[in-house]
This record gives C-alpha cells, structure tokens and sequence, in this order.
C-alpha cells in the first residue's frame, strides 16, 4: 500500500470510486498518537449483471413463477416474490453456439416471456427476447446462445396472466399482474465437445424409438438395458 494512496479528508464519510479491482485498507491519523490501520479488503468490479441499471419490472401478483430450468439451474419458489420482483441467487453457465432448452411454469395460467441480455449492454430488446408460452401453466423454447459476449449477463423471466400483452417489448413493461424473476447467468466459450439439449426418446414401436436432441457437430448415441445401463459403457452405440 505505497501506491495510489488518498487522502479523503476529515469527514467522517468518505466515498471513492474505482475503474479496475483494487485492494483497500484505511489509515486514521491523530496529532500525537500513533495511526490507526484497518484490515485490508477486495473490492471487486462486479459484472454487467450486477452492475448494469436495468429498467424497473413492475408487476401486481397472480400467476406466480414456480419453476425456472435453463442449462444448469433449475430454480423453484412458492408464490409470488415480495414485491412481485426479485434477483434471484440461482445461477448456471450456458455455452456460446449451442441450444439449450428453456423451461417454466406458473401457479396459475400464464403467458410468459424471458430475455437474455445477450451483449450485456443493460437493455432487453426483441432479437433477446423468446415467447415460452401463451396459456397454461407450464411449457419450454429453445434457446440458442450467441457468439456475442463472454461473462456474466442478466436474464429476465416474466408471467402475466393469459390473455395479456407479454411480448418482446414488454421486459419493461408496468403489467397489472404477474411476477418478475431476474437471474445473473454467465456465458462461456463454446466447449470442444459440443452439448447437446433437449434430448427425448419416444416409442415408436414395441421394438423402435426415436432420438430426438439439438446441437451442432457430431454424436454418438449409446442405447442398452435400462437396468444394467452405465454412462459411459460398452452397450450398443450408433
């Protein structure tokens, strides 16, 4: 600490800003006696996520969030938030140029929305914007991370009830029902393996099923006996 030392004066409240992670300690000095010195700290920079000033969701209740399932997160509550807003805890990484299936229900018929900031700028606009679904109380869409910015960004997720206006230009939108949930996610680098997502499997026959997933690349579909199936084995493959 013999560098980039300031004197902030005699106020009893002191306030300094930053434009990179520093470390930070305080001295306090009194005429004939020793100084005092604070333990040191890490003040971080945060990420657009935290950081970024998004527009104000306003919503008034009913048709609350339940469940939120994208990538890694897998995030359930009960009932509205107070307020009918929250940043929530949960989090996941999602990976560039790859497609992940997006899902949520409702307490009660909704029509829903989420926005992924994509380029992090604090703005949701309609190229961010996917329509889960129009009624009901559950339902998913796909979802296809872009080359675009790497790090932690904000995802919106936002219900109404069915009937309403929930579209690409409403992330911002004062909504006389519904909840808001915001989410930080971060966006990593596409994996040398490609993921795959939503994957199914439907019986098309008491011998045949179809295998259905997203994704880009190549893959090797491994199938046996449920019973004695192990990840990864020697079943059959294709």
């Amino acid at each position: 600490f013999t560098v980039n030392v300031a004197s902030l004066g005699a106020s009893n409240t002191q306030v300094t800003n930053q434009t990179s992670a520093k470390y930070y300690r305080c001295t306090v000095s009194c005429p004939s006696n020793p100084d005092g010195v604070s333990n040191y700290f890490f003040m971080d920079m945060g990420s657009g996520c935290q950081c970024n000033t998004y527009c104000t969701a306003t919503n008034a209740g009913g048709s609350c969030i339940t469940n939120v399932s994208v990538g890694g997160l897998n995030n359930t509550t009960a009932g509205c938030s107070g307020g009918n807003y929250s940043l929530q805890s949960a989090s996941t990484t999602l990976y560039q140029n790859t497609i992940y299936s997006f899902s949520m229900t409702n307490d009660a018929s909704a029509i829903t929305s989420v926005w992924f900031d994509w380029d992090n700028d604090g703005t949701f606009t309609a190229a961010e914007w996917y329509q889960v679904y129009l009624t009901g109380t559950a339902g998913s869409v796909n979802v296809s991370v872009p080359v675009t910015f790497l790090g932690q960004i904000r995802m919106r997720v936002r219900s109404r009830g069915a009937g309403n206006l929930n579209g690409s230009g409403d992330a911002c939108t004062v909504m006389g029902g519904g909840e808001t949930e915001d989410y930080c996610i971060t966006i990593a680098p596409e994996p040398a393996c490609p993921i795959p997502g939503g994957v199914t499997v439907a019986a098309t026959s008491s011998t045949t099923a179809s295998v259905s997933w997203t994704g880009t690349g190549s893959f090797i579909v491994e199938y046996g006996d449920a019973t004695s199936f192990t990840i990864p084995g020697s079943d059959n493959t294709s």
